[in-house]
């Protein structure tokens, strides 16, 4: 399993993934465009698991900051969806700690 940012390409596949939890199907375009603009954002991060080339889970991290004490960030996890074939197989760990990795190298106080 590999643990990598999003990639433009892999949005197709993120939808059928969404599907499988929401039993909705999401308009790919609108999630290109979003994704597109989520690119020039430093506070959106967008995280997959691939084996064998297949995504089998996507999470995303979006850094907020405090508006007490010293302001600093914290991380916000939405959007955390796996395979239902890689379920309980530590996918979503993974995941999880690469999220809690990059939020240690922006000095998150928390993660929610």
């Amino acid at each position: 399993m590999i643990i990598r940012k999003m990639q433009f390409e892999d949005i197709p596949r993120l939808a059928i993934l969404y599907k499988q939890f929401w039993n909705e199907n999401s308009n790919i375009k609108k999630m290109q465009k979003q994704f597109e603009k989520f690119q020039h954002y430093d506070t959106h991060i967008l995280l997959c698991a691939t084996e064998e080339s297949k995504l089998i889970g996507s999470v995303m991290g979006i850094v907020c900051e405090e508006l007490y004490g010293d302001c600093r960030p914290f991380l916000v996890i939405e959007n955390m969806i796996i395979d239902k074939n890689y379920r309980k197989k530590g996918v979503g760990k993974a995941l999880f700690l690469d999220l809690e990795s990059i939020a240690k190298e922006r000095n998150c106080t928390q993660i929610i």
